[in-house]
């Protein structure tokens, strides 16, 4: 998450850690876990452009 903290400087911590909740909850039930950091962060990056996009 901290990755995603120090690309997206201007969202806040609490929406980053809700965002990738929700990624996480997307992915647990998943059987190839080796991957499923890699799903939730980009699946976090997503959502988090989505709304930096909408702040425009």
């Amino acid at each position: 998450m901290d990755g995603l903290q120090s690309r997206y400087p201007d969202v806040s911590r609490d929406t980053i850690d809700e965002v990738v909740r929700s990624a996480h909850s997307r992915f647990a039930d998943r059987t190839v876990h080796d991957f499923v950091l890699l799903l939730i962060e980009r699946a976090a990056r997503e959502k988090i452009q989505e709304l930096v996009a909408c702040r425009c």
